[in-house]
């Protein structure tokens, strides 16, 4: 791990959305597979309610315990290497989503599969986790990518939801999002209507004129949003306010999160943090999550995760500098950068200033 390389980045980086700085005390810490990860491909992390976090990897499961890295995989007993996202309930159950869908939970040092727990046996075959949802009545509910059933567990009774026998195909497409309701029903929000269904998968309701096409369920660390338009809006569909900032054209969000009026939002070019704030540009930043003294782990697709420290601050520099800010370093006192007329700028405190100016003449000394 290069602390150093990492604390310079987040400098660079922020420099290049002038005039928005974060505070000089703020380090980025990078690890990767040098670092003891089976993968720097990461699809996502999870603290859980001891302070372990859980990350997924495509090979496998990374656990950190806060001095090192340990590797899980199929020899440990997980069903799958490929591991997306994980759910603890409310019985301190940890789920894991797999590739193959098998079902899985970690619980008292123990990974419960299909062929040691018999709650976990299925009469079909599953294909990827898609959603793994805490309810309010202490339940889950397991989605997946084929959306012709899903399942709700709670304590040690699984309940399978055949919603091929209410909705023909062309009704089983338009389902972009379901959500516990009350009494066992589910409201399942479609493309233009939202249906209510019992326990016995029987229509009840139907509620028509509405519109829900374009919209993406996503989650990090429990927090539900959904996505539409590079928009983030809650699992009510209502807009956020510090995610209404449309982004950048080609922006893929996968996931949002929010913590102390901040929200971040995880993108194919990057986090943004409140719609402005741009950060790790060129990273595909996969999941947010925070560990328990609060710093914020940022995982990628394609370089291992970062943490940022949890001291956010945010400095406004009015006609700070001309030009464009290139390059810049920091030290444990001052942050100086360049910009694209090369000249020299140094960041102390509350002030910033041009140590160099590449314009100026030259003073030299008569002999």
């Amino acid at each position: 791990m290069n602390k150093t390389r990492g604390r310079s980045l987040l400098f660079t980086l922020a420099f290049l959305l002038s005039p928005y700085m974060w505070a000089q005390d703020l380090p980025m810490l990078h690890y990767s597979k040098e670092d003891g990860l089976p993968s720097n491909t990461i699809y996502g992390v999870y603290r859980d309610s001891n302070g372990f976090m859980w990350i997924g990897t495509d090979k496998g499961i990374a656990r950190y315990n806060g001095l090192k890295f340990e590797t899980l995989t199929t020899f440990d007993g997980v069903p799958d290497n490929e591991i997306f996202f994980f759910q603890e309930d409310y019985q301190r159950r940890l789920w894991i989503a797999t590739y193959n869908g098998e079902l899985c939970y970690y619980q008292n040092g123990i990974f419960h599969t299909a062929a040691n727990t018999p709650l976990l046996r299925l009469p079909f075959k599953t294909s990827f986790t898609r959603n793994i949802m805490l309810e309010a009545d202490s339940s889950i509910t397991i989605v997946f990518f084929d959306k012709s059933r899903f399942l709700n567990i709670k304590d040690n009774r699984c309940k399978v939801y055949e919603l091929k026998k209410t909705f023909n195909k062309d009704e089983l497409e338009k389902i972009v999002y379901l959500k516990k309701t009350e009494r066992n029903q589910y409201a399942l929000y479609m493309i233009d209507s939202i249906a209510y269904i019992d326990s016995n998968c029987n229509r009840i309701k139907l509620s028509s004129g509405v519109n829900y096409e374009s919209f993406r369920y996503v989650f990090s660390q429990g927090q539900k949003y959904l996505i539409k338009d590079r928009q983030v809006f809650d699992d009510n569909f209502k807009p956020i306010k510090n995610g209404n900032s449309t982004l950048p054209e080609n922006t893929h969000i996968y996931t949002a999160y929010r913590d102390s009026g901040n929200l971040f939002v995880a993108t194919n070019n990057g986090l943004y943090i409140n719609g402005k704030l741009h950060l790790l540009e060129g990273n595909k930043i996969s999941y947010v999550s925070q560990d328990l003294p609060g710093n914020y782990w940022l995982t990628t697709l394609n370089n291992g995760f970062f943490i940022l420290a949890n001291n956010l601050e945010e400095r406004t520099f009015t006609n700070a500098y001309n030009g464009e800010a290139e390059y810049s370093y920091a030290d444990e006192k001052n942050v100086f950068f360049t910009n694209n007329h090369n000249n020299v700028y140094q960041i102390k405190g509350d002030r910033a200033k041009c140590v160099f100016d590449l314009r100026a003449p030259l003073k030299t000394k008569r002999t």
